[in-house]
């Protein structure tokens, strides 16, 4: 049973007159870009879909597009131009602002691309398995592993939060500091932000399981594998030049791999054992979908 001043709080925040005074929230205004600001919608939906409709938000961060002709990238570079001399801090907001991802989404969009992400919606807060060298800093039992497997892969907003401790890889994207108001998110860009893509163990096996999907749904062959790598990561198809790329790297990474000593079980997915796949081959792919985790392209929105 909930104490009277929470049931008074819990109906005080859901009652028409606190939705009709709603807290602060991030707007798109002109020179106050993600900076607090108060607003009169009585509605979140509504506010929402204002600011993903409007012509402001659906600007490119870039000048020009790959499928634009040559008479529509003259005139877009040519006011790329304009806006830049005249605008250099985009506080006009002229076009989009590139921005990287929060390690949430960072980590949601990974589980997404390997076709790991449990979708299930509500329900109590989980807690994952966490890194050996952040289980030893908490005391016995403050982090009780959730008993369904399933459920460690479940969208980042269903993590448990503990003030004093943040998960590893929201760590490094800049999570704020739980202990403390925060009005806005810092942003960096530093070397462990790559080396944790690259090495964590959530990197490591949702590849595994990304590669296994690449093997079970593309055609038997190099060139519709990349294909779909790039589609399920990027949503695009690779160009020429990526995918020849792409087509080396998976032959060169093959060859060395067949010179050492591992067992089926360290390479090939647990989905994929029954099947008969070249496991170097499988190796190789997986090291390619790591690698796509790791392009500016998958972490930041243009």
């Amino acid at each position: 049973m909930l104490g009277k001043h929470r049931q008074n709080t819990v109906a005080w925040k859901t009652s028409d007159k606190k939705r009709r005074r709603r807290r602060i929230y991030p707007t798109f205004g002109a020179c106050h870009l993600f900076s607090p600001l108060k607003c009169s919608l009585d509605s979140l939906n509504r506010m929402h879909r204002l600011l993903l409709t409007s012509a402001t938000y659906r600007q490119a961060s870039r000048p020009t597009g790959r499928a634009w002709t040559p008479r529509q990238t003259a005139a877009a570079r040519e006011s790329w131009q304009l806006a830049k001399r005249q605008n250099p801090d985009n506080e006009l907001l002229a076009r989009m602002p590139r921005h990287q991802l929060e390690g949430e989404a960072i980590r949601d969009a990974i589980l997404a691309a390997a076709d790991d992400l449990n979708q299930r919606r509500g329900g109590r807060g989980i807690r994952p398995p966490l890194p050996k060298e952040l289980l030893v800093t908490l005391l016995k039992k403050q982090w009780p592993i959730t008993a369904d497997v399933q459920d460690h892969r479940r969208r980042s907003t269903y993590l448990f939060v503990r003030r004093n401790l943040r998960f590893p890889i929201f760590e490094v994207f800049d999570k704020p500091d739980t202990n403390a108001s925060c009005p806005r998110r810092n942003r960096s860009t530093i070397a462990a932000q790559a080396l944790m893509l690259l090495n964590f163990e959530l990197s490591l096996s949702a590849a595994r399981a990304f590669a296994a999907y690449i093997f079970l749904n593309a055609e038997p062959n190099t060139r519709a594998r990349i294909n779909l790598c790039y589609l399920r990561a990027l949503g695009r198809e690779p160009t020429d030049r990526e995918r020849n790329l792409a087509a080396t790297f998976l032959a060169d990474d093959a060859a060395p791999l067949q010179q050492a000593v591992r067992t089926n079980d360290e390479i090939v997915a647990a989905r994929l054992k029954a099947s008969h796949v070249n496991r170097f081959e499988f190796a190789a792919m997986t090291d390619l979908c790591l690698s796509l985790f790791n392009l500016n392209e998958f972490i930041y929105i243009d």
